[in-house]
């Protein structure tokens, strides 16, 4: 009787609509290891010297459980791998659980499996960030994928690499079918569809060239994700390797060691790789010791490599692979607090490396006994104030180049014997004379330097070279055997100088672009996407025919994008360079003075990362980071009429801007304590804040650090705007967390966790927080893309993968990048009509049509007509531009993507007649737009029901129901008695 009874309240739960929410049910087996490791092996099943996994019972978070993974070998990997279970293809899963790493990330994998058991290509994964030594707690994770197509199976594996020590503890490990709530933001949109790579470049960083069999090949990756590893025979004009590195988007380091093989390094996953020129294929070697990622130059002789390495918050250094052992180890160290290691240079005796942030110094290490010595280069009673990216020994001098000068040095007295302004790189000595070098100034020239009478001399006759940085300056002979210097550009412009004829020849090769990550993405007032490319690129993209307009490949990497009225504003990296652009003239790109985009002002100051770009009564208000080494972003407030601007650095005291907004009294800040790379890490910084400036005085009136449940210390508030309640809204880092305040007290009010667990770094990029017309907040907290009903405190993930930028078109499409694709989320419309005034139309006219839409973005709005597509159920009277042809009836309807309007009658006549008084508005022509005519004798009793809110399509189930329980509570009266 009992099941009766449960069998009756679930028919009447269906009945009534309430949603009974389905279990998540775990899918991995002994999750917690409470039954030691069942369910779960050790990769390698016999772990290498110096790793292990055990079970252990000091740090746990679930039962008297947990695993530990131990790894003190630099030169073994170790992980934990759990069974595979069966998961369904294209689904949303969340994985879960508690974890805590010390001292290097631990990682987490997901592999998927096809129905035969093969691995698909399809792997994720994401980072446990390493936590103080002090700290002995677990904190949750979290992470939420979508299985490929294809996908039978899945397993997880927890690990820690080759090339790095730590620690790491798990427990309490989920792996859950994604079920969705009913209480979410009402939004609908179709399946996320790939556009394309919007901006694409020719792009390097790094080159090498040689000579092989009488003819010239250069070496490069060319930018993006994943880079491309490039061979190219200069003599033949003929690519003959393109290789993409997966997991790599840059390669700085590269060089052709005398062995004749190419070696490089990325600036992501710490890997040595080997081309070989003659079997055209590449070698992973190792990967570095000590985590070392970051691989900025690489010099090699007979006997291995040395790679210069930085490191984020710890002191870089200087790498050596030894090629007889095949093992990589920490040769040197930078002092602490210095985080770069950029250019090197070698002697038979030491290994020179530039060092530092805001200061260039050079550190000499002895090959032998590992001695080090820092050398401060001062020219004219000051110390030169940026890193050396390339060092040269020749003859007994130090030839050190920065970004920008040019130092020679005596290696024994280390004393400065000239400098000169320059751009790029230093060829070497000339092998012809023995005395010159070669390289390009500032302004373009190439200019000489004799080492014997240290004079310099400008080579005006040859005219200028490209503006863009000089990534390559190499001897090498070309077609006729005669020695040349080998320049080549960002932008991969490569030209050959001969100093004996003293010709310059620019080298033509038909290089392919590649699609660079997506640095900065927003909607324009034109309608268009204005897209940022990492490193270079400028893309203006049509949301409507979903085609790139315009195209700038050597565009300055645009870290924020703005607009007033209809200009366009882009803040570029590095030096804080402000460009404008107008859709309404033509292209013009200039990038050292005014044009279509052009150069209006560079903010100074030490700036150097305008990520932050809002508009408020014809104003450009702008937040910067600072450059390298220093601490203190900057307020900038641009007048785009007066073409005056203010910059107020350390407006909020040794703070960068990551959010803006304005109001009629008040400016609103949100900062990060973050500076530019190389900061020293020991130094303490102040936790993030949240201000209000008076927008008149720009005097401070009110700064706090919200408090937070989660973070009571945040570093980074990302992203801050008022919202339709009026209340500010913010985001951070940890849990990916939104929150308000009071616009006036900035006591926090409301949190709302995006992604619990979630820990991602956002680096100098805000979280974005954007406002659709529908009052709903969408943003990129915690590298994810959601959406906040924030009156019901809901959230919505809407897509899976790490997004960082995203843009909302005029309808309510949303346009994000995942690393350098683009994507778009659709949104499903609900209504489509088409407003008409009158029916009739002449012989030879165009009908006036309007059209508007409705979905969960917008309610019967007016939409562009460019978006419309007519069905003409007779293309000979009225077609689809909507011209009338021939005399007689015609329907139409409009459709837009996959939703059709109503259909119309439209009557075409040699005149156009008047129009008609209507007697009776319910009477109209059968071939018209009909509505059905009321029974006028229908019965009383069948008339409509009054509206009391029930439906009473179900009034008889109701009644059923009703009975069954009624008789259900009676059998059990009886059994009773």
């Amino acid at each position: 009787m009992k099941k009766m009874i449960c069998l009756v309240l679930v028919c009447m739960l269906l009945s009534t609509g309430i949603t009974i929410k389905a279990e998540e049910t775990n899918l991995l087996r002994n999750p917690s290891f409470e039954d030691g490791l069942l369910g779960w092996t050790k990769e390698p099943v016999k772990p290498l010297e110096g790793t292990n996994v055990e079970i252990q019972t000091d740090i746990v978070s679930d039962g008297n459980k947990g695993i530990v993974i131990n790894d003190q070998s630099s030169k073994a990997s170790i992980g934990l791998k759990s069974d595979r279970f069966a998961i369904a293809s294209d689904t949303q899963y969340k994985v879960s659980g508690k974890a805590l790493a010390h001292q290097n990330p631990s990682r987490v994998y997901i592999y998927f499996f096809d129905s035969e058991g093969k691995t698909l290509d399809a792997t994720t994964s994401f980072a446990i960030n390493p936590s103080l030594e002090t700290i002995r707690e677990l904190t949750l994770f979290s992470q939420e994928i979508t299985s490929p197509e294809n996908a039978h199976e899945a397993q997880i594996m927890l690990y820690i690499g080759a090339g790095h020590t730590g620690t790491a503890y798990y427990d309490e490990l989920s792996f859950v079918e994604k079920v969705e709530s009913d209480q979410v933001p009402d939004v609908k949109y179709h399946k996320p569809r790939y556009i394309n790579d919007p901006v694409q470049t020719s792009l390097a960083q790094g080159s090498a060239f040689t000579n092989r069999k009488g003819d010239v090949y250069q070496f490069f990756g060319l930018s993006g994700l994943p880079v491309r590893f490039t061979a190219l025979n200069h003599t033949k004009n003929t690519i003959e390797a393109d290789i993409e590195i997966k997991n790599e988007n840059t390669i700085w380091g590269i060089t052709v060691a005398p062995n004749g093989h190419v070696y490089f390094s990325g600036t992501e996953t710490g890997n040595l790789y080997e081309y070989n020129i003659e079997t055209k294929s590449i070698k992973t070697l190792t990967q570095l010791s000590d985590n070392h990622r970051h691989v900025w130059d690489i010099k090699a002789d007979e006997n291995g490599l040395y790679l210069g390495t930085y490191m984020k918050d710890k002191p870089g250094g200087i790498i050596y692979y030894d090629f007889e052992t095949e093992k990589s180890s920490v040769f040197a160290t930078a002092p602490e607090g210095v985080s770069y290691v950029r250019g090197l240079g070698l002697s038979e005796r030491f290994v020179y490396a530039g060092i530092g942030g805001t200061v260039g110094q050079i550190m000499r290490v002895d090959k032998k006994t590992g001695e080090k010595e820092i050398i401060d280069i001062v020219i004219d009673s000051v110390k030169t104030p940026s890193m050396f990216s390339e060092i040269t020994i020749v003859d007994g001098k130090i030839l050190a180049s920065s970004g920008i000068l040019f130092v020679i040095l005596d290696e024994e007295t280390l004393e400065v014997e000239g400098y000169s302004r320059f751009d790029g790189k230093v060829s070497g000595i000339n092998p012809i004379d023995g005395v010159h070098h070669y390289f390009k100034t500032e302004v373009g020239t190439i200019r000489s330097y004799n080492i014997e009478t240290k004079k310099f001399q400008d080579m005006k006759e040859l005219g200028l070279l490209p503006t863009r940085n000089f990534r390559t300056a190499q001897w090498i002979k070309n077609e006729k055997n005669e020695d040349v210097v080998a320049f080549m550009t960002t932008n991969l412009e490569v030209f050959f100088f001969n100093p004996k004829t003293n010709e310059l020849e620019e080298k033509q090769s038909n290089l392919p672009s590649n699609g660079v990550i997506i640095q900065s993405m927003e909607s324009g007032n034109d309608g268009n996407i204005y897209i940022g490319g990492y490193m270079s690129g400028m893309s203006i993209f049509d949301p409507v025919l979903e085609e790139i307009k315009t195209s700038i490949p050597t565009f300055h990497q645009p870290e924020g994008i703005g607009f007033v009225d209809d200009e366009v504003y882009f803040g570029t990296y590095g030096g804080a360079v402000i460009y404008n652009y107008s859709s309404k003239n033509d292209l013009n790109y200039q990038e050292f003075k005014e044009g279509n985009p052009g150069k209006i002002f560079t903010i100074g100051d030490q700036q150097d990362r305008p990520f932050v770009m809002h508009e408020h009564d014809g104003l450009l208000y702008i937040g910067t980071f600072p450059t390298y080494g220093v601490t203190g972003g900057a307020l900038t407030i641009y007048n785009p009429k007066t073409k005056e601007k203010i910059v107020k650095r350390n407006i909020v005291d040794q703070q960068s801007i990551t959010g803006i907004d304005v109001d009629e009294n008040y400016i609103y800040l949100s900062t990060s304590n973050s500076g530019g790379l190389g900061v020293d890490p020991n130094i303490k910084l102040p936790s993030a804040r949240v201000a209000i400036l008076d927008k008149h005085s720009l005097e401070v009136i009110k700064e706090v650090t919200p408090n937070l449940p989660n973070d009571s210390n945040p570093d980074f508030i990302g992203s801050i705007s008022k919202g339709p309640d009026g209340k500010l809204w913010a985001a951070t880092v940890k849990d990916a967390l939104i929150f308000s305040m009071d616009s006036k007290t900035l006591e926090v009010e409301k949190t709302i966790k995006t992604s619990p667990g979630t820990q991602h770094t956002p680096g100098f990029r805000p979280y974005y927080i954007k406002w659709g017309i529908d009052n709903k907040l969408y943003t990129s907290a915690g590298k994810q893309l959601s959406v906040i009903d924030i009156e019901k405190q809901t959230v919505k993930k809407l897509v899976s993968g790490i997004v960082t930028n995203f843009a909302i078109d005029d309808i309510g499409n949303i346009f994000y990048n995942i690393g350098s694709e683009m994507y778009k989320l659709t949104i499903i419309h609900n209504e489509l009509n088409m407003d008409i005034t009158d029916k009739k139309i002449k012989l030879g006219e165009v009908m006036k049509v309007d059209y508007r839409l409705s979905n969960h973005y917008m309610d019967n709005e007016l939409i562009n007509n460019n978006l419309i597509t007519i069905k003409s159920s007779d293309e000979l009277i009225m077609n689809s531009n909507l011209e009338a042809l021939a005399v007689g009836r015609v329907k139409i309807q409009a459709c837009f993507e996959d939703l059709c309007s109503d259909e119309i009658t439209i009557e075409v006549s040699d005149t156009k007649e008047e129009k008609e008084p209507e007697v009776n508005p319910t009477e109209d022509n059968s071939e018209q737009e009909d509505k059905p005519e009321q029974d006028k004798g229908i019965a009383e009793s069948d008339k409509e029901l009054p509206k009391t809110g029930m439906n009473y399509s179900l009034y008889p189930i109701f009644l059923v129901i009703t009975g069954s329980l009624l008789l259900a509570i009676n059998s059990v009266r009886k059994e009773r008695h």
